[in-house]
């Protein structure tokens, strides 16, 4: 697969795995990776400060 392009003077970014199936299989696959860990490390931290308030919640309201 050619390029159109004679010249790269100027150029601020080379993709040279772009004509690659297998290196954008495994570029958007460790992509998704990151996002679903991501996530998962967000919900556990905010399920974790939910419990925390929660029970903060519930002893000031028991002693009203």
């Amino acid at each position: 697969m050619g390029t159109s392009i004679s010249q790269w003077d100027g150029a601020t970014a080379y993709f040279i795995f772009a004509n690659s199936p297998l290196a954008l299989v495994l570029f958007a696959l460790v992509m998704l990776v990151i996002c679903v860990g991501l996530i998962t490390l967000i919900k556990r931290h905010e399920d974790k400060a939910f419990a925390k308030y929660t029970s903060i919640a519930v002893k000031n309201s028991r002693h009203k």
